[in-house]
């Protein structure tokens, strides 16, 4: 059975919240965060009590009221492609097309130059397209790394693809770099920042001025895209969350 927590906001609204707790080894802080349709995840490490983690939640409280406002239905992957057909990689748009495989595990093709990817799965089992797709999106996302890599002169890293909750990518202190799978159905134009933004991360591991003027000197209007990256892939940012 799940928890349950009832909270009460400031403005005098009561409500009670399925509650999820995820454990995780070697996480320092708690983090809360809502999902479809009014769930409280946190995660917490390992050495923090129940009682602990309550009263985080009881004192986030407006926090959830608000939160629940803007919350929206997960959009699924297969729902996504089949109203907007296309992925993105190394500089191109590539429409996607179904076909329908008694292969449990399914298969993709691409035709990079004619700008076509067609993924065989069982039909309409998402569960199955989402495997597939994840396996995809990490050959996928390697080489649009290395495409910017190499068009702007970096040496190419280490990468390992994820679904990320709260960010597009990110980069560790040793030079890996971690991208969300969803960066597969961001525009070229966005797929090349979001990299160029981790590129900038190896001079600058803060977001300073020295930063963006740097990250301005290898993409033009960094700001902008930066805000176009959030406006635009909000919907992106949705599918299976």
């Amino acid at each position: 059975m799940p928890d349950f927590v009832k909270l009460s906001s400031s403005g005098g609204i009561s409500a009670e919240f399925p509650l999820e707790i995820l454990r995780k080894p070697g996480r320092r802080t708690m983090v809360m965060r809502l999902k479809y349709p009014n769930v409280i995840l946190v995660s917490a490490p390992m050495c923090v009590s129940k009682a602990e983690i309550l009263n985080f939640v009881a004192g986030n409280s407006d926090w959830v009221f608000s939160a629940l406002k803007s919350l929206k239905e997960p959009v699924g992957l297969l729902g996504y492609l089949r109203e907007n057909p296309y992925v993105f990689e190394a500089g191109k748009a590539l429409k996607v097309s179904f076909f329908n495989s008694h292969s449990p595990k399914g298969f993709w093709i691409g035709d990079f130059l004619k700008g076509e990817i067609v993924f065989a799965f069982p039909d309409g089992d998402e569960v199955a397209f989402k495997n597939l797709f994840l396996k995809y999106a990490a050959e996928s996302i390697a080489k649009t790394v290395s495409f910017v890599a190499q068009r702007h002169n970096f040496k190419v890293p280490k990468i390992s693809v994820r679904d990320q909750r709260s960010r597009w990518a990110s980069r560790s202190s040793s030079g890996r770099m971690s991208f969300n799978w969803r960066l597969t159905l961001l525009k070229c134009e966005f797929q090349e920042y979001v990299v160029l933004h981790e590129f900038a991360h190896e001079k600058f591991m803060d977001h300073s001025v020295s930063f963006w003027i740097y990250l301005n000197r290898l993409v033009d209007g960094a700001r902008r895209l930066d805000k176009a990256v959030s406006a635009e892939g909000a919907k992106v940012f949705n599918v299976e969350r």
